[in-house]
């Protein structure tokens, strides 16, 4: 019997040392976000334990990702980030941030954050449309907005005497995408003399305030250049 008592004791002590293992959770994941490249931005991660330990936070982020080889960079932990903070002084190239949480002995990781770094370069100087004139049949004419490097790739919008354009009632415009979907230059068929104006380009992303715009070009269609109810032309 004692040799009972004394392997019921050593049972209880050991299902004791497993539950009583302390539980070391994250609370709050960092978020990701978007700035114009050089800004500041702010991570926070938050864990709890059930231990009577302390909890520290370290951080490290993965560079470029599109890459055969991603950089793994551990991060300067200073006493904001001690707290579960860390900030980003000075964004230069997008990547995943996360926090790993360590408390005595257990350790665990925050999801990934995206941090998307963005930028945008100025039109080049022929990048916006050209004046022309047409004076002779065309199946349709195309536009030039050359969207300058930029990250993440920016919104474009078509502006024909200053107004959005194209319509719902322009159904003869639409917008040239290249493999990728990424819109860009204008596609005008089915020419009338009422496609005549000033057309220019605008882009848009999180890298600036207002609209990147480009030069403003004269379209002018002449009579003699109509295509629409005539069907398509001979080539």
């Amino acid at each position: 019997r004692l040799e009972l008592v004394v392997v019921a004791v050593l049972l209880l002590s050991v299902q004791s040392e497993f539950t009583d293992i302390p539980e070391l959770k994250i609370t709050r994941h960092p978020e990701g976000g978007t700035v114009p490249i050089g800004n500041r931005f702010d991570f926070t991660c938050k864990a709890t334990t059930s231990s009577d330990l302390s909890i520290t936070y370290s951080w490290g982020r993965i560079k470029k990702l599109d890459s055969l080889n991603p950089v793994f960079e551990p991060l300067p932990t200073d006493d904001t980030g001690s707290e579960g903070v860390y900030v980003e002084y000075d964004a230069q190239e997008s990547a995943f941030y996360f926090c790993i949480v360590k408390s005595g002995s257990f350790q665990t990781t925050s999801h990934g954050a995206y941090l998307t770094a963005a930028y945008m370069n100025d039109f080049a100087d022929d990048g916006g449309p050209s004046d022309m004139i047409y004076t002779q049949p065309a199946l349709l004419i195309e536009l030039q907005c050359q969207v300058p490097d930029s990250f993440p790739y920016p919104a474009v919008q078509w502006f024909k005497h200053e107004k959005p354009y194209p319509t719902e009632e322009d159904t003869n415009v639409i917008l040239k995408r290249n493999d990728a979907g990424q819109a860009s230059n204008l596609v005008i068929y089915d020419l009338k003399v009422d496609d005549s104006g000033k057309y220019h380009c605008e882009l848009s992303n999180p890298a600036e305030e207002e609209p990147v715009k480009s030069n403003p070009a004269i379209i002018e269609i002449k009579p003699g250049a109509e295509t629409v109810g005539v069907g398509r032309l001979k080539m």
